[in-house]
């Protein structure tokens, strides 16, 4: 089996990269952020969004919750290859391969969130959270009700072949070349946390808020990946 020949993922930007675990923190959005939605316009293909507020909470409102899955498929994200030049003819197979069989590994996850965020949501405390979504009818707000932190995140090729799992060796579908697969992972190499930390975790999960009958309230989940986001590095 020929493994001399290698091939290079780079994961993307990931404007919101979606796994079993959560959302991606490329943009290390701490809990308790809250994140403004402003939709495209006819010639856009994308809307808006950045942090325009942060959610007032104490600690004891942001508690432990059931640990996170351990493994996930990476979801809706695009693979840019770079391949040896013998392996140039098969790009969109490796692509297809490297979409099906990439996983995301997590190592010692924790999970922690907001224990109650829409009663926060309302608190008088966060007012002027409230003031904002009321002024704004048309647009959709997010809020970082939790967070998934680990030892270690780590991108991973992994076929169950013939019974075993080879671990960044691709079989290329179709032909008779093996290559080892290696990732640059973009912003995602840079995500780094500390089990139990509460401030911006490897991945995220949120509430969606807007106005409903003239008040504050949850509505359909948005997704973000129809909205290009500000970072919020803190």
């Amino acid at each position: 089996m020929d493994k001399s020949s290698t091939t290079s993922v780079d994961f993307g930007p990931s404007r919101a990269g979606t796994t079993s675990i959560g959302i991606l923190n490329t943009h290390h959005f701490p809990v308790g952020a809250v994140l403004e939605l402003i939709p495209p316009s006819a010639s856009e293909s994308y809307g808006t969004g950045s942090v325009v507020d942060t959610l007032r909470y104490a600690d004891a409102e942001f508690v432990p919750d059931d640990p996170p899955s351990n493994v996930s498929q990476v979801i809706a994200t695009d693979f840019e290859v770079d391949v040896d030049a013998q392996l140039k003819a098969f790009t969109a197979v490796i692509k297809a391969a490297l979409k099906n069989d990439t996983k995301l590994a997590l190592t010692e996850g924790t999970r922690h969130a907001l224990a109650h965020p829409v009663d926060l949501v309302l608190n008088s405390e966060n007012n002027n959270i409230d003031a904002r979504i009321l002024a704004h009818p048309d647009r959709t707000y997010v809020l970082v009700t939790g967070i998934v932190n680990a030892k270690e995140l780590k991108l991973e090729y992994s076929k169950d072949q013939s019974g075993s799992v080879n671990v960044n060796i691709m079989k290329v579908p179709g032909t008779k070349f093996s290559a080892e697969v290696t990732y640059k992972c973009s912003n995602i190499a840079d995500l780094s946390s500390v089990a139990g930390e509460k401030k911006a975790g490897l991945a995220f999960f949120y509430s969606t808020f807007g106005v409903v009958n003239g008040k504050v309230d949850t509505i359909t989940t948005a997704d973000l990946s129809k909205y290009s986001l500000s970072n919020a590095l803190q």
